[in-house]
């Protein structure tokens, strides 16, 4: 009888732990083919989140910010971004690892800076935001596609209501950088509002540029001549558009048009050159009428393009310059249309 009572009193706080789990993520957790993730919706909307954290979540790689792993967002029935099943970053489908640096899927964002990556010899540690403190391999130039070994994960919470989830970062470390990184995630009728504050902790400067990777891809099909991204706000100079395969594109001063179909993964990329500070951009498939807009309530210092088969990535971005004690805030807001 006494073992009974010990299994039923063992079951019961297990009970608990569960049930304190489920609230504290709210009504809509999940769990994603087995990563953890949570639901945000309304009555017209839903947004898949991946929770961050060390063990089995969707991304815990080197590159992108754990927290923005936003896996897809549906409008009215109809999906906006492209598949993260079995992502394994180069394109057709394969097998996801969360372990591979360029896996970050949706809405993933990068902190792009390495911080102290130069400071420090071979082997030695370096920051990168909303990841980490990272290793060094050898004498190597830095670069995102590289596995660094993640040393310090820093502290991450999460907090979410039916209609928003916010997740924090925090990292303290013995280069002289530190930082607590908040993002949050709002539902508003059609509109998708993300809000960033970051705050220096540490003693050393923080200068770094960010962005959202945005891979939209429109219920899953290929992108062709039906498709255009239109800037809102600003124009680019065309002649200093530097792009790789710049003969599927016709770029004009305020709108780029796709001009033959993407018949494979061979990407179309680059920098466009701005004209101004305004990176407000409207991506539409002319035919079904699907359409998606960003707009960023502050500058941006520059923007790049990424395209191929299954994936438009209109990419602005801001140049965060924080002293110790600061605080940077910066807001998007997306909006989806059908």
């Amino acid at each position: 009888m006494k073992k009974v009572n010990q299994n039923n009193t063992m079951l019961k706080r297990l009970q608990f732990v569960f049930i304190s789990f489920c609230f504290f993520l709210g009504s809509s957790s999940s769990f994603a083919d087995d990563y953890p993730s949570i639901l945000l919706k309304n009555k017209k909307m839903e947004v898949l989140i991946f929770l961050p954290n060390k063990t089995n979540s969707y991304y815990q790689a080197a590159r992108f910010d754990w927290g923005s792993m936003v896996g897809q967002i549906t409008y009215k029935n109809h999906t906006y971004l492209q598949q993260w099943k079995n992502y394994n970053g180069r394109g057709a489908e394969g097998v996801h690892d969360p372990l591979i640096p360029n896996t970050g899927t949706g809405l993933a964002e990068e902190f792009i800076t390495p911080l102290g990556y130069d400071e420090t010899d071979a082997n030695g540690y370096f920051v990168k935001i909303g990841v980490g403190v990272l290793q060094k391999k050898e004498k190597k130039d830095y670069s995102f596609a590289i596995p660094y070994t993640i040393i310090d994960e820093g502290k991450r919470t999460v907090q979410s209501t039916e209609s928003s989830v916010t997740f924090t970062h925090r990292l303290n470390s013995a280069l002289g950088y530190g930082y607590v990184l908040e993002r949050t995630y709002e539902l508003k009728d059609n509109k998708l509002i993300v809000k960033h504050t970051l705050r220096n902790t540490g003693k050393k400067r923080i200068v770094t540029e960010t962005y959202s990777h945005n891979f939209m891809q429109f219920d899953f099909g290929a992108f062709n001549p039906d498709y255009s991204l239109k800037f809102l706000n600003g124009t680019i100079n065309p002649a200093n558009c530097k792009l790789v395969s710049p003969n599927r594109v016709k770029i004009t001063e305020n709108k780029i048009d796709i001009v033959e179909d993407f018949p494979d993964y061979s990407p179309c990329f680059g920098m466009l050159e701005l004209e101004s500070k305004k990176g407000n951009f409207h991506l539409q498939n002319k035919k079904t009428r699907m359409s998606v807009t960003m707009e960023l309530d502050t500058d941006v210092t520059s923007f790049a393009l990424w395209m191929w088969q299954k994936s438009f990535c209109a990419e602005p971005r801001v140049t965060i310059d924080i002293e110790p004690n600061q605080t940077a805030q910066w807001e998007s807001t997306y909006t989806f249309n059908n």
